[in-house]
């Protein structure tokens, strides 16, 4: 009897590959023959109608990903950490670091580009960023009640500013201008700079 193919698990290895082939060529690089190839698979067009398609499963599978980790982040923590500790976590996690999480940076910020001109890929990145920002504001809020930042914060203005700074910094490392370690210094020093002004004033 042939063996059954788990359709979804052949989609999810072919998002995974065409992440490598961005990470070493860019959106270039990108063919559905070569993603194919590196997947280990005779063909994606058993899987795919379309490289856009394509293109647009595996960035939704990245944000599923990325949402996971950062939602068992928090889950986590439980109550045996602080509110500002926690954010430290997610937003590192922000940040994309490790080989992997590179590669995937390059994905999100290659279709960028495309989200500018589409309605569909702009809907995404809206909504991830959206869900993004309600996680840090929260954990921002949790942090002002707990009096680990200012209570003058306003913890939606603060996330923005986070998670505007995480996008530059990311896209920084990405075209050799600062080094993951000095983009996560530079993130950790802003974060810093809100958990020491607790009351309104460096302590």
């Amino acid at each position: 009897m042939p063996k059954k193919v788990d359709h979804e698990a052949q989609r999810r290895r072919i998002a995974e590959a065409l992440w490598r082939v961005v990470g070493r060529g860019g959106f270039e690089a990108v063919s559905m023959r070569d993603v194919a190839a590196e997947a280990g698979l005779s063909s994606a067009q058993h899987y795919f109608a379309s490289k856009d398609e394509m293109l647009r499963y595996a960035l939704e599978h990245m944000v599923e990903g990325a949402a996971r980790r950062i939602h068992d982040r928090v889950a986590g923590a439980g109550g045996n950490a602080s509110p500002g500790a926690v954010l430290k976590d997610v937003i590192t996690e922000v940040l994309l670091s490790g080989e992997q999480y590179r590669d995937q940076a390059r994905v999100w910020a290659g279709y960028v580009g495309k989200a500018a001109v589409e309605s569909q890929s702009a809907r995404l990145y809206q909504k991830v960023y959206t869900e993004l920002g309600d996680i840090v504001a929260d954990l921002l809020r949790a942090a002002r009640d707990a009096g680990e930042v200012s209570a003058a914060l306003d913890p939606r203005g603060a996330a923005v500013s986070l998670l505007a700074l995480a996008d530059g910094l990311t896209l920084h490392v990405l075209v050799g201008l600062r080094s993951h370690e000095e983009a996560l210094a530079a993130l950790t020093a802003h974060l810093d700079g809100l958990l020491r002004a607790a009351g309104g004033a460096p302590r």
